[in-house]
């Protein structure tokens, strides 16, 4: 039997990957995109060494079990081993269903749907198909979590000392960030949006944060004469702290500034 290795990766890369995120969406729980293929990929290099006579215990029914939980496990890292055995049963059960449907649709060849496809290889539609399900999954979350964000984000106006700047702020609902002293809550907002307002403004405070990877540090901070939030037709006036963040907050400039959620 001859065997193209490359349309033989491709294949089982993508197969692979549609079988990950079809069992994401089963256990409903949302997966890193790379770990997903970098699972994918794991099962790929095994099916490829599988080919080598030497290699070919790979095939065999234990050492099938053993990738799919290996890839599972690198897809559910942060979840607990039970639960890793049970979505590999998932994966395993998925799995059986598509070589179920393979096999039907290799011994009923004969089946003839449209004459003008009687030579058309339903293996490649069946990759095709899935293909165009990865993509498609990949823009409808896509498409979501941009509406999401977009829900998200406040105009917020800032006036100090005569100096108005009128931002795009992201309530970052897990910010809870408040200035010791005063217990206002802390805006961040990108240093660049405020270059005129900080020529004019002296740096009262330092903020000591922490992030989830342990980083700490100190924030330069200052209070401006008022804050104004809109949000759903509504005009508030909120006492805070803005902090001056040297990075970019988002990558693709949806937004300049981080709310604390406190500031409702």
């Amino acid at each position: 039997m001859v065997v193209y290795l490359d349309f033989f990766i491709l294949q089982n890369l993508i197969v692979n990957l549609f079988l990950l995120k079809l069992t994401s969406k089963i256990v409903k729980l949302k997966r890193k995109n790379g770990l997903e293929i970098l699972a994918a990929f794991l099962g790929t290099i095994g099916s490829t060494i599988g080919l080598i006579s030497a290699f070919s215990f790979l095939y065999s029914t234990p050492s099938k079990l053993v990738i799919a939980f290996i890839m599972i496990c690198i897809v559910y890292n942060d979840k607990e081993i039970l639960f890793q055995i049970k979505v590999t049963a998932i994966f395993i059960f998925i799995s059986m269903t598509l070589a179920g449907l393979c096999l039907f649709i290799e011994y009923n060849n004969n089946l003839v749907l449209f004459d003008r496809l009687t030579n058309f290889s339903y293996k490649k539609l069946l990759v095709s198909i899935m293909l165009i399900y990865i993509f498609a999954e990949r823009i409808v979350c896509y498409i979501g979590d941009r509406k999401k964000i977009q829900k998200l984000i406040y105009k917020v106006e800032i006036n100090n000392k005569g100096s108005v700047k009128k931002i795009k702020a992201f309530l970052d609902t897990g910010n809870e960030l408040r200035e010791p002293a005063t217990n206002l809550p802390v805006i961040i907002v990108e240093e660049s949006f405020l270059k005129d307002m900080l020529e004019k403004q002296k740096i009262d405070f330092k903020i000591p944060y922490s992030v989830v990877n342990g980083e700490k540090g100190f924030m330069r901070a200052f209070r401006p004469d008022s804050v104004t939030v809109y949000y759903e037709d509504k005009v508030e006036n909120r006492n805070a702290i803005i902090a001056i963040c040297s990075n970019k907050l988002s990558d693709v400039g949806d937004y300049n500034a981080l709310l604390s959620r406190e500031i409702f």
